[in-house]
């Protein structure tokens, strides 16, 4: 876009795909379950944008954060959930901030 620089880079391989996790089940009001993001094989650090859309279609602002991802390691990312929280199907946005490349999870908000 306009105003923004672009940067490539020749690696010697593909880059891989992020790799994220949420529990499974249902999640209650007034919980702070964690995301796992890993980068799997990868030849060095990554760095991914994490945001979360509410049921109604608006961003939950106090969700969005960058974080970097080791190749070592995986990162575990909090995403709270007040007791005043939207219940239903949310759904959590990964971009990794290298390739563009964007992942979505849903996460089902329960009754406390």
């Amino acid at each position: 876009s306009a105003g923004r620089a672009t940067f490539l880079a020749l690696l010697p391989g593909a880059v891989p795909d992020l790799q994220a996790s949420l529990p499974s089940e249902g999640v209650r009001l007034g919980e702070t379950p964690e995301l796992r993001v890993s980068l799997p094989d990868a030849a060095g650090a990554g760095a991914v944008l994490v945001t979360a859309i509410k049921p109604d279609g608006i961003e939950a602002d106090w969700v969005r954060t960058v974080k970097l991802i080791s190749h070592e390691q995986a990162v575990r990312i909090p995403i709270p959930i007040a007791l005043n929280d939207p219940k239903g199907r949310w759904i959590v946005r990964l971009k990794d901030l290298y390739t563009d490349r964007l992942m979505e999870i849903p996460l089902v908000v329960v009754q406390e």
